[in-house]
């Protein structure tokens, strides 16, 4: 321990420096967190990067639905899932709902009974564009850690691949409880008294599924030595219940307030369910900068494995120690780097931290003449946003040709 890491752990201990789980973190320390959380919030363009995630999640969601329905035909009747998912309304947006709801119904007419060369190719490929959308995720996960992507190719779409397929099982394995459930207690004839008890446990248990979904994110998602599980369950519970509270509180808002249908048309249940989900991409990475900002404030190793000196844990977050709410230098770097000379790490060349713009290779030139593309990449938008027009004008034009027809 050098003689500044020694200042620091004996002059700011009330703040938390030698917490070994968040925990320990004291009410000082907390407020430190919390004003680095609202400067990276801003900094790190959250509202931004929740809109190209949202934009890349909605890509891949009627996908993961094709995926979701053809693996949930193996175990059950695919026709029931509307059904069995109705309860979700309270959190959805109503318009979002019906979107989802008449999507799973027509894909549930289809015929996925059987293991034909075709129906194997559209699943795997139904889960590589579905995969699209984790690994935006993971990106938005990079950002909030303030990690550059260092796995391969392969490596990461494997993991991403894991991801998506994981968490189509568990959907899988929820909604299926969820009808399995009451014909239970229908044929075992518990009455009305179970019947009330399940309806109520769905939600903790919906809380619980999504809190460790959410966990599993902060933790395997960032490119870095991975956290403890104490380090991301806490932004985790906490996203969850701000998620579930925002979801409720704007299905209410929609509901009797906004009228989307009005301003946009047909289109208005596409757009609130988009808001929705920006809302949620917002929330999620908010929790994850929550998490790092955590892990920013001790001097302890928060990564898994044996404890390692500061500057030898292979995270950002870990290896550096966070500016406290007083300092009369906000937003110039951290308290503590072990190697603040290092560009690569990071630093200015003079011991402070770079802005969140230009570290890690997001927007900034790497040192080297060349300037690195943006985490959520232009390019994709620009051939994205045209696609996604095209479609939405031939859609339109075969509603009006097949309304001309009918009316003929």
């Amino acid at each position: 321990m050098d003689s500044r890491m020694e200042h620091l752990v004996r002059t700011e201990a009330d703040r938390g420096r030698n917490a070994r789980r968040p925990g320990d973190i004291p009410g000082k320390g907390w407020k430190d967190v919390l004003w680095r959380v609202k400067d990276e919030i801003s900094s790190d363009r959250v509202s931004l990067i929740a809109a190209g995630t949202t934009f890349y999640l909605l890509l891949a969601l009627f996908p993961a639905l094709a995926a979701f329905v053809s693996i949930y035909g193996f175990v059950a009747d695919p026709v029931t899932i509307a059904d069995h998912i109705a309860f979700l309304g309270g959190v959805l947006p109503s318009g979002g709902m019906d979107l989802i709801q008449s999507q799973l119904e027509r894909l549930a007419e289809q015929d996925t009974s059987s293991l034909s060369f075709g129906f194997v190719f559209g699943l795997l490929l139904a889960l590589w564009s579905a995969n699209n959308g984790i690994k935006t995720l993971f990106e938005a996960m990079n950002i909030a850690y303030d990690e550059t992507e260092k796995r391969g190719f392969f490596k990461l779409n494997l993991i991403t691949l894991g991801i998506t397929f994981g968490a189509i099982l568990v959907g899988i394995l929820f909604i299926t409880a969820v009808g399995i459930v009451p014909a239970a207690i229908a044929l075992l004839g518990l009455g009305g008294m179970a019947e009330t008890l399940i309806s109520v446990l769905r939600w903790p248990v919906l809380f619980l599924v999504a809190a460790f979904a959410i966990a599993v994110l902060y933790r395997i998602g960032p490119s870095r030595e991975r956290a403890e599980w104490r380090w991301v369950t806490w932004g985790s519970a906490l996203a969850t219940i701000v998620w579930i509270v925002a979801s409720i509180l704007f299905s209410w808002y929609l509901a009797n307030f906004a009228d989307y249908g009005a301003t946009y048309g047909s289109l208005g249940a596409v757009i609130g369910f988009m808001m929705w989900t920006w809302i949620s991409c917002f929330i999620l990475i908010a929790g994850a900068e929550i998490n790092s900002e955590m892990e920013h404030q001790t001097f302890h190793d928060t990564t898994t494995g044996p404890e390692r000196p500061i500057g030898a844990r292979g995270a950002v977050m870990a290896d550096t120690v966070g500016k406290t709410a007083d300092d009369p230098e906000p937003g110039k770097g951290h308290a503590y780097s072990a190697r603040p000379d290092r560009p690569e790490d990071g630093g200015d060349g003079e011991g402070r931290r770079a802005p969140a713009r230009e570290r890690d290779g997001a927007y900034a030139s790497d040192g080297r003449g060349d300037t690195r593309r943006p985490p959520l990449s232009l390019k994709r938008l620009a051939i994205g946003i045209p696609v996604m027009a095209a479609l939405g004008y031939l859609g339109a034009r075969a509603e009006r040709r097949r309304g001309a027809n009918g009316g003929g």
